[in-house]
């Protein structure tokens, strides 16, 4: 918290105490995201012309913020991106004979895999 106080003193800026520990409490990992946050929020309220406080701090942080919940990735999910961006049908993964094409994009899917 003083690191938000001072900085908002130093660059003039009026910040709730409820916007700073909202920000702190999202973002642990150093300084320098805590300030980077702080700089997307103030530019995010000046930007859609409101004024600060714990809903515009969400808004402004929603991409950046980690989400609760992790996204799953299964093999299956990477054959089908793989498959598609080679444009081969999840078969075709699985036969014994396999063109160049195949063995390529079977080779990245167990990069991936792995």
């Amino acid at each position: 918290m003083p690191f938000y106080e001072k900085k908002a003193d130093s660059d003039g800026l009026d910040i709730p105490n409820e916007v700073m520990l909202y920000i702190a409490n999202q973002i642990d990992t150093n300084i320098r995201e805590l300030e980077g946050a702080l700089i997307r929020v103030v530019a995010y309220s000046s930007l859609v012309n409101k004024t600060i406080d714990a809903s515009v701090a969400a808004e402004a942080l929603k991409d950046i913020i980690p989400n609760a919940t992790p996204k799953i990735i299964t093999i299956a999910a990477i054959q089908k991106e793989v498959g598609d961006f080679y444009h081969i049908k999840l078969e075709d993964f699985k036969a014994k004979k396999k063109n160049t094409i195949h063995c390529f994009s079977t080779s990245n899917c167990n990069v991936l895999i792995s």
